[in-house]
């Protein structure tokens, strides 16, 4: 007999809930969950660079050296450098110095507000670019140029989501939201296929659409998730300014690693994410004020 159990917590600041339409029994069924729940701390302790002693950090702390790096957090960086590629850039994993000026650090906290004009410019003229970055896949070694850092937040929490889901299997019929980030997998309580709302990361009770999301990720991305005063953090790293144009974006596929790192991919490229993506067979969407702007392959779901 299927039963369905709720549980949520908090990870990398934002609440993480799971859903387990589960006939496994209640021992195993919170067992999963409990499981799935770890997969997300061990991502914040691995890779997150605000953990002085996680493996991001010790990378970041040895830049100008060639380290060896475990193949887990080697496929991680390849991924994001991927992404750097296709957005010609935009999508770069390695602005963790821009981040900081901003005020984004592990207290997201910035003392005084003033003109940065001056710092922005100064970290444009003299920072190493993500296209010096030096890989070994066969070694699983990297080389970071000097000052050089990497951030994997824009994959991280999709990556996390992967994880759980693979603990998650054996009960068939699940959901992970993590933020608004969604993987869906089987039938609701209900028997259905599981319902998503489309909404605004500003004001998630207005909802704009809805999908049917199954065996599948749906993440978005857009400026009001993570603010600062006036700031937000996904900045055009060629200008080292805020990133505008659109107001939210949105990504199906079937890894919620690919999904987080693609829909911040779009919202940074805009109408021109929407093509790259589309010749991958991936679905977008971007909303710009009230016009929602989609690709063929997320037509087919909104």
């Amino acid at each position: 007999m299927q039963r369905l159990f709720k549980q949520q917590r908090i990870f990398m600041n934002t609440l993480v809930a799971i859903k387990l339409n589960s006939g496994l029994g209640t021992i195993k069924s919170n067992d999963l969950i409990e499981e799935a729940f770890s997969k997300f701390d061990y991502v914040v302790k691995k890779y997150s660079r605000f953990d002085p002693n996680s493996n991001l950090s010790k990378l970041n702390n040895q830049s100008g050296k060639t380290v060896h790096i475990s193949k887990e957090l080697f496929f991680l960086i390849k991924t994001a450098l991927t992404l750097a590629k296709l957005s010609d850039g935009l999508f770069d994993p390695t602005i963790v110095d821009l981040l900081e000026i901003y005020g984004y650090t592990s207290k997201y906290f910035r003392h005084e507000v003033k003109d940065l004009t001056a710092e922005i410019k100064n970290i444009l003229n003299n920072r190493p670019k993500w296209q010096d970055i030096e890989l070994d896949e066969h070694k699983s070694t990297i080389k970071l140029k000097p000052t050089q850092r990497i951030d994997l937040g824009n994959i991280g929490k999709g990556y996390a989501i992967d994880l759980a889901t693979k603990v998650l299997l054996p009960s068939e019929n699940f959901l992970i939201n993590a933020g608004g980030d969604i993987y869906a997998h089987g039938k609701n309580e209900k028997g259905r296929i599981w319902d998503v709302g489309l909404c605004l990361s500003s004001d998630t009770k207005k909802i704009f659409g809805k999908i049917k999301l199954k065996n599948s990720s749906l993440a978005c991305s857009g400026s009001a998730a993570i603010k600062l005063k006036n700031f937000h953090h996904l900045l055009n790293p060629k200008t080292g300014r805020p990133m505008q144009g659109i107001d939210q974006s949105f990504v199906l596929h079937q890894s919620a690693m690919l999904a987080d790192g693609y829909a911040t991919m779009l919202f940074l490229t805009g109408k021109r994410g929407l093509d790259i993506l589309e010749k991958q067979k991936i679905g977008g969407l971007i909303l710009k004020g009230r016009k929602v702007i989609t690709n063929k392959y997320f037509q087919k779901w909104y």
